[in-house]
């Protein structure tokens, strides 16, 4: 029998017509039957989800010697849940959005001292007073850090649903880790470049630093600053975007930093982080206000960076004993 015989006998059993089929894969009542006239055949996500929609094997649809209907609906383990192809593109495509939410975050606070700084800048020339440049640079750093904590919690509250993947075991079903290995291998270039560049830049970033002290001159020192902090925003938004990305594919595989054995540990990393960058922010501004050097504390976000990956590696040693 071939697979349009079949896809015909299983919808009907189903008791669905072309269009309930059809509005199920999201595609056209057309298309359901061009493949029941034997004139196209669905691809490969649209079989695997069709598997899932009539309980039979991927193979059941695709042999023709295969004329029995050998495989039940796949059962969920008790102990563990069980995600579709179509919860596995659904998560997909939030992270798409929230990768980045998360980034530009990143790059408003990295960015946010520069309105001040700059203005900061125009005062020592003379431009603008010193409390005047003070209160907008502070009043428009505040809002850009606020920007950024709305990005940062809308996109915690859109990844809410699908936290049991960072946190849970679970298995996914037939078809589901070929699919998204195919993905993630036809990423991998894409993230290796996106990494490469974002590392780049972030080792360059101290190239405008090192010009304006050689010209060593106030204005061009704090100008070199700006730079730095656009060049460091660059690349952390290419390495967030392309990290999260790729974590995503991993965490569907339980692959790399989120085996099954290190979920356990993620929990408690994830705990520490929060309360690590909260810590960090708070240190940020108390500093800054307390000192006004604004041009002086955004180096709290680099030492930040630095002592993250230690911390965390203690807190790994830590839950691993």
């Amino acid at each position: 029998m071939i697979f349009a015989d079949k896809l015909i006998n299983l919808r009907k059993k189903a008791g669905m017509s072309q269009e309930d089929l059809a509005l199920k894969l999201g595609v056209s009542r057309q298309s359901v039957s061009k493949w029941e006239g034997a004139q196209s055949i669905p691809d490969i996500s649209k079989i695997i989800e069709l598997s899932q929609i009539f309980g039979v094997s991927t193979d059941y649809l695709l042999k023709d010697d295969l004329d029995v209907e050998d495989d039940s609906p796949i059962k969920e383990n008790s102990d563990k849940k069980m995600i579709s192809l179509t919860e596995v593109n659904d998560y997909l495509a939030i992270n798409n959005k929230t990768k980045y939410y998360v980034a530009i975050g990143v790059v408003l606070c990295i960015l946010s001292p520069i309105t001040l700084l700059l203005l900061v800048m125009f005062s020592y020339l003379g431009f603008i007073s010193d409390i005047l440049a003070s209160a907008i640079g502070v009043i428009t750093l505040l809002a850009i850090v606020t920007i950024a904590v709305i990005l940062f919690v809308v996109s915690g509250f859109k990844l809410n649903k699908y936290e049991f993947i960072n946190s849970q075991d679970f298995e996914t079903q037939y078809g589901v880790t070929g699919y998204i290995n195919e993905k993630k291998n036809n990423y991998y270039q894409t993230y290796m470049i996106m990494m490469v560049i974002g590392i780049i830049l972030c080792v360059l970033c101290v190239i405008p630093l090192l010009v304006s002290a050689f010209i060593n001159d106030g204005e061009y020192a704090i100008a070199g600053v700006c730079a730095l902090l656009l060049i460091v925003a660059i690349g952390v938004f290419l390495l967030i975007v392309a990290s999260c990305q790729m974590s995503a594919y991993n965490k569907i595989l339980q692959e790399g930093e989120y085996t099954k054995e290190r979920k356990e540990t993620n929990k408690s990393v994830s705990l520490v982080s929060s309360l690590y960058w909260m810590l960090v922010v708070a240190i940020y501004l108390t500093y800054s206000f307390i000192s006004n050097d604004w041009h002086i504390t955004w180096i709290v976000w680099p030492i930040a960076g630095i002592l993250y990956p230690v911390i965390i590696k203690i807190v790994e040693l830590i839950k691993s004993k």
